[in-house]
C-alpha cells in the first residue's frame, strides 16, 4: 500500500513537470513559457538521470547558470548541446 502511494506521487510529479514543459508555441496558464529549469525538471525533460546531468555539467560548453545558491539551466540550450554532442554525425 505504501509503495502504491509512492508510485502515485512520483507519477503525479512527473505529469506536473511535463505539463510545465510544453513544446514551443504552447504556453503555461500565465502565458509565459518556463525557460529556466532546475536539475530535477531538466532530468524529466531530457530523460537523463540527475547523476548523468551532473557529469555533463563538468563540460565547459554545457549551458548552466548559478543564481545565488541555485543552479539553473536554459532547457533549449541544453537540448541543443545534447544534439550537438550526441546527435547523429555525418
Amino acid at each position: 500500500m505504501k509503495e502504491n502511494k509512492i508510485d502515485a506521487a512520483v507519477k503525479k510529479t512527473k505529469e506536473d513537470l511535463l505539463l510545465q514543459h510544453q513544446p514551443p508555441g504552447n504556453t503555461t496558464s500565465t502565458g509565459v513559457m518556463k525557460e529556466l529549469v532546475n536539475i530535477k525538471e531538466l532530468s524529466v525533460v531530457t530523460s537523463l538521470s540527475e547523476r548523468t546531468l551532473f557529469r555533463l555539467i563538468k563540460d565547459k560548453k554545457f549551458s548552466k547558470m548559478k543564481v545565488g545558491n541555485r543552479l539553473v539551466f536554459n532547457k533549449d540550450a541544453v537540448v541543443n548541446y545534447l544534439n550537438y554532442k550526441y546527435g547523429k554525425k555525418k
